[in-house]
């Protein structure tokens, strides 16, 4: 199953994402850019604001 989470770079150029309220770093296998789209996350969908997700999260680490 390919998790999708919206991505957006923080002030230091780093992609990152949010799930209830906790954010967390990414590193994606593939990263593509639209401006139309909708993301799930956990089967509820989300409007994007960005214009970055990820297709798929090959790891991902907690951030403070």
């Amino acid at each position: 199953m390919i998790e999708q989470y919206e991505c957006r770079y923080d002030s230091n150029g780093i992609l990152f994402y949010e799930v209830i309220g906790n954010k967390y770093n990414c590193y994606a296998k593939a990263i593509f850019e639209t401006n139309d789209y909708k993301i799930f996350v956990n089967q509820q969908p989300i409007s994007a604001r960005s214009a970055i997700f990820i297709i798929e999260v090959l790891s991902s680490e907690k951030r403070d």
